[in-house]
């Protein structure tokens, strides 16, 4: 498991009461690590520890677990903070990977004041992490905020997560397939996220709906070029883009939905300026990357709050008309 999926695992922490200054005696060093019996055999547990000098958290854990067998297996973890009541002060969930032979270092913190203890149970799993995250995200589990994993109407003040950009969609999860950046024929910048791979270039985001009813993209009109190192940034208002969105899980096509949205883009690397002149029917095409946190207001009575946020690499920008 890379060092970025585990950063990423640990965020999704259930929100709880927490303290930044709790008493460090108060962890009673209490720590449980149970293993399935259909891979007890197998995944080993080289090491356990609990602290209270971690140097970011007040708590820490620290456990290597390894894959004594020659086989490689995939393995569900399940982990909770526990007070001195049995009860549940937060907690993670990730799939492991172990490659025959591999040791894997898990480490967690928690900042609760009522922690005592920590356990965590280790079960055989066919789920992928795509498929546990997409669980959490739309599950009814709380999630910490502040972390671009939850709804926010404030999305300068998440943290973007390292993942591939995904989110919510009217309580269903969203995960994007293709993104593109565009001049439209007047000049105007524009990003559409889109839930359905297609080629930008040969087919285009209106042939791919022609062709598919169901596809739900956000759109964003931007107030310049998409150049290297530029911020898009918009406070929760109505206008300045929509979500081509299901109105309810069993619909066939989708509405689109006009509504108070958020945002901030980072442009982390675009390149120069390629398409002076050229027809908007033959786009000039290039790659750009970034991170994103977009957001739409719901109403109880229509559509739920949205969002999605995330890093994209390598998305598609398409050059035309005057530049």
């Amino acid at each position: 498991m890379s060092l970025q999926l585990i950063t990423l695992v640990l965020l999704l922490v259930l929100s709880t009461a927490c303290n930044d200054s709790p008493d460090s005696n108060q962890y009673s060093d209490s720590l449980e690590v149970a293993i399935d019996n259909q891979i007890s055999q197998q995944i080993e547990i080289i090491s356990a520890t609990g602290t209270t000098a971690g140097k970011v958290n007040p708590v820490e854990v620290l456990i290597t677990l390894k894959n004594t067998s020659e086989s490689p297996h995939q393995v569900l973890w399940e982990a909770r903070w526990l007070d001195s009541k049995d009860g549940i002060n937060g907690g993670s969930q990730r799939v492991l990977m172990f490659a025959p032979g591999q040791s894997l270092v898990i480490q967690e913190g928690t900042r609760s004041r009522h922690v005592t203890g920590y356990a965590t149970t280790l079960t055989a799993t066919q789920k992928s992490q795509d498929q546990l995250l997409t669980e959490i995200l739309v599950g009814e589990r709380s999630i910490a905020k502040g972390y671009g994993m939850t709804y926010s109407s404030t999305p300068a003040s998440e943290q973007i997560p390292s993942w591939s950009v995904r989110g919510v969609a009217n309580g269903r999860s969203f995960d994007a397939k293709t993104i593109i950046f565009q001049t439209l024929g007047s000049g105007q910048w524009h990003l559409a996220i889109s839930d359905r791979a297609f080629d930008p270039v040969k087919e285009g985001l209106g042939i791919a709906r022609m062709n598919h009813a169901d596809v739900q993209t956000v759109n964003v009109s931007l107030s310049a070029a998409p150049d290297t190192g530029k911020v898009f940034q918009q406070d929760m208002q109505y206008g300045g883009g929509m979500f081509q969105i299901k109105p309810s899980a069993d619909s066939e096509g989708t509405t689109s939905w006009n509504t108070s949205l958020a945002f901030i883009i980072t442009i982390t690397d675009a390149p120069e300026v390629i398409g002076a002149h050229a027809s908007c029917d033959r786009p000039k095409p290039g790659k750009i990357s970034g991170t994103l946190y977009i957001s739409f207001e719901g109403s109880e009575e229509q559509i739920k709050n949205s969002w999605i946020s995330g890093a994209f690499k390598d998305a598609v920008i398409l050059y035309c008309g005057e530049s």
